[in-house]
């Protein structure tokens, strides 16, 4: 998961496979696998972001939500910075400056 940008920078499919994997439940400090879908959820969803082309998984419906749910937050979000004026896109051009 640490490569997956590099994974998928080319188009290359890629399939990860996380679903209720040992490292969630470490995370989790749960070693239950069942205990470990909404875990996978993220993994999913987060894996969805950086293009990859498959995920397995046991809880697909569960899975398919996340990736939806993030989905309509990044359309949100580009809409919303689609509708912003001149005077916000300057405010946070100008905070980003700050930062840097």
């Amino acid at each position: 998961l640490s490569e997956i940008e590099r994974l998928t920078e080319d188009g290359v499919r890629v399939v990860v496979g996380a679903s209720r994997k040992r490292f969630l439940g470490e995370l989790l400090a749960d070693t239950r696998p069942p205990a470990r879908d909404a875990a996978t959820a993220a993994i999913t969803a987060w894996c969805a972001e950086r293009g990859v082309w498959a995920v397995r998984t046991h809880e697909v419906k569960a899975n398919r939500d996340a990736v939806k749910v993030v989905e309509k937050l990044q359309e949100f979000q580009q809409q919303h910075w689609n509708q912003m004026s001149e005077d916000e896109l300057t405010w946070l051009e100008e905070k980003n400056s700050e930062t840097e």
